[in-house]
């Protein structure tokens, strides 16, 4: 039974190469300089019968850094190998000093993994030697035996999608740059991919849609690029933002919409469940509200002495005085004999109007009112009887 493996590694790198420990890489050499100035073979040669010139030798370096590799994760470890040829270059080391240095590039453990592949003292001499270690190296730290054709089922089937805010030409030099990492690892195919293979598998790296279309429009012939392919990709992309901008445009004018019926509505909304929800623009008063007679104050309405259904006001003298008939200026009017029809229960019931916090019910109405009669009086029918008969009918005169 086979064993699966996953990708070695993926779209995303396990690593960001911007950051990390550097190795600096140093290489001392000698040139010549003759009395203008010119270097080496700048210099040129002496004429017959001449002597050669004076040359005067000075000391130089060349360096280079290089992201040190500090985990066997073979995408970050492809990465130093890559940086390594590159600054060997510039530095212009010699092949028997590059085994050497490139073991600084690498971390404790993947020095160790290295160690491994070659005797102690029995280093490589030769590019030949040198390309040869590094193959067996990356070789060593796959464990899939088939790891290019897994990178190529992963890619063909999505998993290298290019995300939606990359821009397409930015895709086209990382995917490229991957490529050549797969040509570098273990697999039954074995040789490098032909660029026909490559032009496939870049096209599997776009939104699904788009390959497709891709396939039934253009398809893949000899004169298929990636040039060609960014062409044909940049104009699904156009065709997609402009789809965007006119859903996004659409849905701010749903919701604009729907803030002015709102506003009509008088402050109705629906929430999730479609239900209308009443939005209150004022707050309720109780008797824990702040008190509003007395805005400059901290105490609660409840706790007001002017608040009528507080037992504890100040009203009690003048209420009485006003239940004997007695106006405000202390002069009798027969019009106050209205609150004669108190009596205690119902006061009592007014002063408990409040309770615990909460509002309750209003109580029972002390007066019946009619509007039976001449204009200028009111009939009052009281619930207070002299007798088991029930009520009486009394009238007030109104001065017009």
């Amino acid at each position: 039974m086979s064993k699966l493996f996953k990708p070695v590694f993926d779209y995303k790198l396990s690593f960001d190469p911007n950051k990390g420990e550097k190795y600096t890489i140093k290489v001392v050499y000698t040139v010549a300089m003759d009395a203008q100035g010119r270097i080496g073979a700048a210099i040129p040669p002496p004429a017959a019968g001449e002597d050669p010139p004076a040359l005067t030798y000075k000391t130089q370096t060349r360096s280079a850094d290089v992201r040190i590799c500090q985990s066997t994760a073979l995408d970050e470890v492809l990465s130093t190998v890559e940086m390594f040829k590159r600054a060997r270059k510039v530095t212009r080391m010699n092949w028997a000093d590059a085994i050497l240095n490139f073991s600084n590039c690498l971390g404790p453990i993947p020095q160790l993994r290295l160690d491994e592949l070659y005797d102690d003292g029995n280093y490589p001499q030769t590019e030949f030697a040198f390309n040869g270690l590094l193959n067996m190296f990356i070789r060593n730290l796959c464990l899939d035996e088939d790891a290019k054709g897994t990178l190529k089922q992963s890619i063909e089937r999505g998993n290298w999608t290019k995300p939606e805010d990359t821009e397409i030409r930015d895709h086209n030099t990382k995917v490229i740059h991957l490529f050549n990492w797969i040509d570098q690892v273990p697999g039954f195919s074995g040789g490098a991919m032909s660029d026909a293979e490559k032009h496939r598998l870049y096209v599997s790296t776009f939104p699904s849609q788009w390959a497709k279309r891709f396939q039934s429009q253009r398809g893949f012939t000899n004169a298929t690029t990636y040039e060609s392919i960014d062409e044909f990709m940049q104009t699904q992309k156009d065709e997609a933002d402009r789809s965007k901008r006119k859903r996004k445009k659409e849905e701010e004018g749903n919701n604009n919409r729907r803030n002015n019926n709102q506003r009509r509505n008088g402050g109705n909304r629906n929430n999730h469940n479609h239900r209308k929800i009443r939005v209150d623009r004022k707050a309720r008063s109780g008797p824990t509200s702040k008190c509003k007679k007395h805005p400059d104050s901290n105490h609660a309405w409840g706790d007001c002495h002017l608040n009528p259904n507080n037992p504890n006001n100040k009203l009690g003298n003048r209420n009485s005085d006003r239940d004997r008939g007695y106006n405000r200026n202390g002069n009798y009017d027969r019009n106050n004999q209205r609150y004669n029809n108190r009596n205690s229960d119902n006061r009592q019931q007014r002063q408990s109007f409040y309770e615990d916090d909460r509002r309750l019910p209003p109580p029972p109405p002390r007066d019946n009112y009619s509007n039976q009669g001449p204009p200028s009086q009111v009939s009052v029918y009281s619930n207070q009887s002299n007798n088991d008969q029930g009520g009486r009918w009394s009238r007030v005169w109104i001065p017009s």
